[in-house]
């Protein structure tokens, strides 16, 4: 699944395991993006842009578990760089 401007404003709900891509270019400083993981296995999100970080881990990388019945938020701290945080 790839995220996009029509995802903004609504809770994405993922109730089969699929890799969710998180393009460069699309989102912009400020925006925010929800996932929920509605399944009971890990998925995976794969970022594409430029800087990636899960709050409070100081790790720049570009693939990120989420896991089952959780919640994500990304946020749009800088047009190239994302934060996820996870609320479980």
């Amino acid at each position: 699944m790839n995220l996009a401007r029509e995802h903004l404003g609504k809770i994405i709900r993922l109730d089969v395991l699929t890799v969710v891509t998180l393009p460069d270019n699309v989102f912009k400083q400020g925006e925010i993006l929800v996932l929920f993981n509605n399944t009971d296995k890990f998925t995976t999100l794969e970022s594409k842009v430029a800087n990636n970080y899960r709050s409070a881990i100081c790790i720049n990388k570009s693939f990120f578990e989420i896991p089952p019945r959780a919640l994500i938020n990304i946020v749009f701290v800088a047009d190239d760089i994302a934060v996820l945080t996870i609320g479980m």
